[in-house]
C-alpha cells in the first residue's frame, strides 16, 4: 500500500492556497519513508503546501530535503496523542461553573487564536502569524457555532474563561480546540473545564487529544486529569518551490 495524497479543502480556503495532507500506511524504515514520500509529492505538482504527521524517528528531514530539491522541507517538531481510558471521575464533586452546549457566540475565546503558539500554523514561519490567527480564528468560529458536536465553557468569577470543543465518537471524545483565556489561567480553570467533560462522557469512552511535545503546560493537565501520552509524530511541512510557495 502507498502513503496517500488527499487535498485539504479547508486548509486551502482559508489559507488561500492549495493544501494537501499525506497519510499512511506508513514504512518502518528511514529509506522506505523517504521513497514513499518522494513518490507521494511526485503527484502533488499542483499543491503549495502538503502536511504529514508520521510515526516519531522515522523520517529524516535532511535526507527527504537532499531528495526533494523542489520542495522546503520544514520539521515541525513532535505531537503527542494523550488519551484517558474510560472509567470514574476523579473529581470529588460535580463542577456548576462549566456548561455544555450545541452552538455559542465564539467572541469571548476569539483572543486564543493569537495563543496557539504550539500549532503547525504558528510554528513554520513560512505561513506567519497574521494567517495563522486568521485561520484559528475561524477554526474557534465554526466549532463554537455548530462544526464540534458540543462545546464545554468554564466560568470564572462569572465570565466565560476556557473553552474546550468536542467531537464524540462511539468509544471516544476528541477534543480539538482546549484554552483557558490569558487572564483566567493559574486558577484551576484549565483542570475544571477538563473533569466536567470526563464527568459528562468519561465513563464510557476514552478522552483523546493531542498537543505538541514542547507545550509542557498541556501535557502536565492533561496527566492532572488521567491521561497519558500513547503515541507520537513527527510533524512536517512540504513547501513546493514550484512557482507556489509560503509567501502566498
Amino acid at each position: 500500500m502507498k502513503v496517500v495524497l488527499t487535498p485539504l479543502s479547508w486548509d486551502s480556503e482559508k489559507l488561500g492556497l492549495p493544501c494537501a495532507s499525506l497519510r499512511g500506511p506508513w514504512p518502518t524504515r528511514p529509506e522506505a519513508m523517504t521513497a514513499a514520500v518522494v513518490e507521494a509529492l511526485s503527484a502533488a505538482a499542483s499543491a503549495a503546501l502538503v502536511v504529514a504527521k508520521t510515526p516519531v524517528g522515522i523520517c529524516d528531514p535532511a535526507a527527504l530535503q537532499g531528495a526533494l530539491p523542489s520542495w522546503t522541507v520544514q520539521a515541525l517538531g513532535v505531537e503527542v496523542v494523550h488519551v484517558r481510558p474510560p472509567g470514574e471521575p476523579t473529581a470529588d464533586s460535580p463542577d456548576e461553573t462549566t456548561f455544555f452546549s450545541n452552538a455559542l457566540d465564539p467572541t469571548p475565546f476569539l483572543e486564543l487564536a493569537w495563543d496557539m503558539h504550539f500549532s503547525r500554523y504558528h510554528l513554520d514561519a513560512a505561513i506567519g502569524s497574521a494567517r495563522a490567527v486568521s485561520l484559528w480564528r475561524a477554526s474557534i468560529t465554526e466549532h463554537c457555532l455548530g462544526f464540534a458536536q458540543e462545546v464545554a465553557v468554564a466560568k470564572h468569577h462569572g465570565r466565560p474563561a476556557g473553552l474546550a470543543t468536542l467531537h464524540l465518537e462511539a468509544e471516544a471524545v476528541r477534543l480539538h480546540i482546549v484554552g483557558v483565556l490569558a487572564w483566567a489561567r493559574g486558577q484551576g480553570v484549565g483542570r475544571r473545564l477538563l473533569e466536567a467533560v470526563i464527568a459528562r462522557h468519561g465513563r464510557a469512552r476514552a478522552l483523546l487529544v493531542e498537543a505538541h511535545a514542547g507545550n509542557r503546560a498541556a501535557a502536565a493537565l492533561y496527566g492532572a486529569v488521567g491521561c497519558r501520552p500513547t503515541s507520537r509524530h513527527d510533524v512536517l511541512h512540504f513547501w513546493n518551490k514550484r512557482g507556489l510557495n509560503g509567501d502566498g
